[in-house]
């Protein structure tokens, strides 16, 4: 196993089909800046993500993927900027290559990073694995950077965005350690 050091907790949702505490069919995910500007993802699968029994449905992984390709962005921007208003990410373009069936009877976890960025958008390379840290889903993203406010006119309240009631973790362990921070160590 190799650890890692968490520096925050990024805020959850209340009905999103990834994060949402209030949606029965969620992941229920916890997305966590890394030292090192990139993002760590715990998340629990249903019976009812499945497509062939045990294995989570192939379109559902995309959204898996469309999420930690969005989200990425905020593990650099909390870091970088400290208080500044939050940076959101909109993909406009995704691929998705499945590496192995993804279970839908364990918890999986994501790993995503910036590969590239300008001022106005960021490609995201995201990697998931099964909880033993075999690679199930590998995809990359390209997002535009965009304020709340201009992605949607719907004023989110304190009961649909909020800071994760779980516990934050100091570190994580995971048994894979992806090409980026290989790379980044030599």
């Amino acid at each position: 196993m190799n650890s890692y050091k968490v520096v925050s907790a990024q805020r959850v949702a209340s009905m999103c089909a990834v994060c949402g505490r209030d949606n029965p069919f969620s992941f229920k995910g916890h997305y966590y800046n890394m030292e090192g500007a990139w993002l760590y993802a715990t998340l629990s699968p249903l019976p009812e993500h499945q497509s062939f029994p045990g294995r989570v449905h192939g379109g559902i992984g995309a959204g898996i993927i469309d999420e930690l390709a969005c989200r990425v962005v905020n593990a650099k921007s909390e870091i970088a900027c400290g208080d500044e208003p939050e940076v959101w990410g909109v993909t406009i373009d995704l691929h998705v290559r499945y590496r192995k069936p993804t279970p839908c009877d364990e918890p999986l976890y994501g790993i995503a990073h910036i590969a590239k960025e300008s001022h106005r958008m960021f490609d995201s390379e995201v990697f998931v694995y099964s909880s033993d840290g075999t690679l199930c889903l590998e995809g990359t993203g390209r997002c535009l950077k965009l304020a709340i406010e201009d992605i949607s006119d719907y004023d989110f309240g304190e009961k649909d965005w909020f800071d994760d009631p779980d516990p934050v973790p100091d570190t994580v362990e995971i048994p894979v350690v992806p090409k980026f921070l290989q790379e980044e160590a030599s």
